[in-house]
């Protein structure tokens, strides 16, 4: 296994990730099960960060159905990292964003107190926003969040409507 290394210096968890985005479009769904593992080994932000939407993210634009079920149970998984990687799992996907699934990944942790989880709802809606801000905005307005996940998904919105103003 990549990260199950004994070796504490976290510049071997980066290398292993760059190694892996270089050859993401190889992943299947079946390495969704190597993917899980490494996110809850050795944990930080930046790591899963890389891990889920980009790793992740890959299989599930590649297999959605397939990896369905897994990013699931992610969202109710007792490992918080596994409900931050089911909550930014699409960041990239714009259009192609399955809104059942992030509503469902959000509302499960929208009374979450972890910092990690708010900060991970509101990139996730602002990371939409720049496809459907009007969604946002309306999910934002009738949905009880954290102040922190309703600032970080509306920054986007309310950029761009400053710049309209000027």
């Amino acid at each position: 296994m990549l990260f199950r290394s004994k070796l504490p210096e976290r510049e071997f968890q980066y290398a292993a990730i760059d190694l892996m985005l270089r050859h993401k479009k190889h992943f299947v769904v079946d390495d969704a099960e190597l993917i899980e593992i490494l996110i809850t080994t050795k944990s930080w932000w930046d790591t899963v960060d890389a891990l889920a939407p980009r790793i992740a993210g890959a299989i599930f634009a590649a297999y959605p159905g397939a990896m369905m079920p897994v990013i699931q149970r992610w969202i109710y998984h007792p490992n918080f990292w596994l409900n931050r990687s089911a909550i930014i799992v699409q960041l990239g996907m714009k259009k192609n964003t399955d809104l059942a699934l992030l509503r469902e990944a959000i509302e499960a942790h929208t009374n979450d107190t972890e910092f990690f989880i708010r900060k991970a709802i509101g990139w996730a809606l602002r990371q939409y926003s720049y496809s459907d801000a009007a969604w946002v905005e309306h999910y934002v307005q009738h949905t009880t969040m954290s102040n922190l996940s309703v600032r970080e998904a509306r920054k986007a919105i309310v950029r761009k409507a400053s710049r309209q103003a000027s």
